[in-house]
């Protein structure tokens, strides 16, 4: 038979306690990885605040995790140092870990009876097994993310190992891609976006709001 004492239980009913105020009092906190380092955004006084770091030699390749352990004790004391103790983090992954797809003539209804089958067997660069893929329809076309399994579980790992709250993850360029739709008065417009990166320019022309070409 299985007893408990009173002592034990408010220990218990005391740290759930304390689980939840800490997820309830954890300041939201945006943070953009890049191969060079990562960029983070919070609001202090009702005003947004910005700070950046950049990786120490050798710790993250091409957006991949290199030295886990020192990623995860350099992303806690990057935020212990601005004042952040305890976050709620959205994390826009690097460009290196995504690969995105658009097909036209799949209307809405299509798109609703699509399963993950379909979604896999794109043409991914590096193979359906090694992606995690979510999709979306957007201006009548769909638009479908990959990310890589490797990647995605190294970051989680780090920030689980950060004791920092992972609310959210995207992908740099899906999410820029997102906030330009929505800073445009008409988003089905067509453009030439340019976005530099890593010393490198990448073209990308959208008709009537569709991605069309990606080049660097």
């Amino acid at each position: 038979m299985l007893s408990l004492s009173l002592s034990s239980l408010d220990g218990a009913f005391a740290g759930v306690r304390g689980s939840i105020q800490r997820y309830l009092s954890a300041k939201r906190v945006l943070m953009a990885l890049t191969a060079e380092g990562f960029i983070c955004a919070w609001l202090s006084n009702g005003h947004w605040v910005w700070a950046s770091a950049s990786w120490p030699e050798g710790i993250c390749r091409q957006g991949y995790p290199q030295q886990p352990e020192a990623l995860a004790d350099l992303i806690a004391d990057f935020l212990f140092d601005v004042g952040i103790v305890g976050a709620q983090v959205e994390l826009l992954l690097p460009l290196e870990l995504c690969d995105w797809r658009v097909f036209d003539g799949i209307n809405s209804c299509d798109y609703a009876g699509l399963d993950n089958a379909f979604f896999r067997n794109l043409p991914w660069p590096y193979g359906a097994h090694k992606h995690y893929v979510v999709g979306g329809y957007c201006f009548g076309s769909l638009f479908a993310v990959a990310v890589s399994r490797a990647g995605l579980q190294d970051w989680i790992d780090i920030f689980d190992q950060a004791d920092l709250q992972l609310s959210r993850v995207d992908w740099l360029l899906s999410s820029a891609f997102s906030g330009l739709m929505g800073q445009l008065s008409r988003p089905d417009s067509d453009l030439a976006w340019l976005v530099s990166h890593q010393g490198q320019d990448r073209l990308i022309l959208l008709r009537h709001g569709v991605p069309e070409v990606d080049q660097v």
